[in-house]
Formats: C-alpha cells, structure tokens, sequence
C-alpha cells in the first residue's frame, strides 16, 4: 500500500499475485506499466508521463488520468476506466490501443498532446472541454453514452454512436469516416446553427 505519491521513473511491474493499492495518493508513471496481480487506484489520480515509449495496462480510478508527456507515445494495453480524463503534453501521444474499451464518466479536457484512437472504443459519459491538442481518429470508435443530454465535440471521428438516452448536440461541425450510429432512445441535433 502507498503511503506517498511516488514517481516511478523506470518500469512498475506487479506480479502475479501480488497486489498494490494506492491509498488515494497519485501515482506518477514514466516507463511501463505491468499488471499481472491487483492494482486497486480507489480515487487516486494517474500520470502518464516522459518522453519515452510506454505500454500501460489497464486499470481503474475514480480519480483523473492525466497524459503530461512531452515526448513519445504511451499504448494502452487494457482497458481504462476513470472519472476525467486530461490530455496536456505537448508533444507526447496517448494511444488506446487495439480492440480495447474504455470509459470516462466524466469530462475528457483537451488542452495539448495528442490522443490517438487505435482500433479501440472510447465511452464518454460526460463533457468534452477545451479544443487543444490532437484527436486521431485512427480506426477506433468514441460513443457519447450519458444518460442525459451531452454535446458533441466537433472533430474527425472513424466510427462515432449515441446510446443510453438524451439529446446529443453537435458542438461544431463533425466528419465522421466510416459509420454513424444514433442508438436506441437518442437524438442526434445538429443544433439551431445548423453544423454540418
């Protein structure tokens, strides 16, 4: 169990049948991540960080994922689950990975870097804030999932779906490469000033 909120400049790897918790303190990661035990985030928030390439695995947080690297591209390896998430490093990339699911209940703020789709879904089941940095679509598919009403960032999508329920505005014209999907229960509103 964590009793600060370490910088782990190298890899963190936990074995098999080991577990860590973090006790609510942030964890810093700038080299790989490995999960072969348990890894329980509660509410803690998460760094992605450095200049170097990274795979990290999977886990789940309550709290915010931040991806502050300034250089290289972190792949996800399984599937994130977390409150916000925050994509502010100039210069570095976070990728989803292949054939993942992952879900921000929360806001997903873009001021800088670039998030990269892969071949992944991103569940979105709150806000989009801000309009810096980078979205490369890729081959993966963001599907706003809130129960209520949520706005539609105005970007380039590969696959892009509406479900669960409530209104889903277009916030600025959109292009969509593949398929759009409006899901059982939702509308899609491209809003009084007519957004393509």
């Amino acid at each position: 169990t964590l009793n600060v909120a370490p910088t782990v400049n190298g890899a963190l790897a936990i074995g098999a049948g080991a577990a860590l918790a973090t006790n609510t303190n942030a964890l810093t990661l700038r080299g790989n991540f490995t999960n072969l035990g348990t890894f329980t985030a509660g509410s803690s928030n998460i760094t992605i960080t450095g200049t170097v390439a990274q795979n990290i695995a999977g886990f789940t947080t309550t709290g915010t994922v931040f991806m502050t690297k300034t250089a290289g591209t972190a792949t996800l390896t399984g599937s994130l689950n977390a409150a916000n998430l925050t994509i502010n490093g100039a210069g570095g990339t976070l990728n989803l990975g292949a054939g993942l699911t992952h879900t921000i209940t929360g806001t997903w703020t873009r001021t800088n870097g670039t998030l990269n789709g892969g071949s992944s879904t991103l569940n979105l089941g709150g806000t989009v804030a801000g309009a810096g940095g980078t979205f490369t679509a890729n081959t993966g598919t963001v599907r706003y999932n809130g129960a209520g009403n949520q706005t539609v960032a105005g970007l380039t999508y590969y696959n892009l779906s509406t479900s669960t329920g409530g209104v889903k505005t277009l916030g600025a014209a959109a292009v969509i490469g593949r398929n759009l999907t409006i899901g059982v229960g939702t509308t899609l509103d491209v809003s009084a000033t007519n957004y393509a």
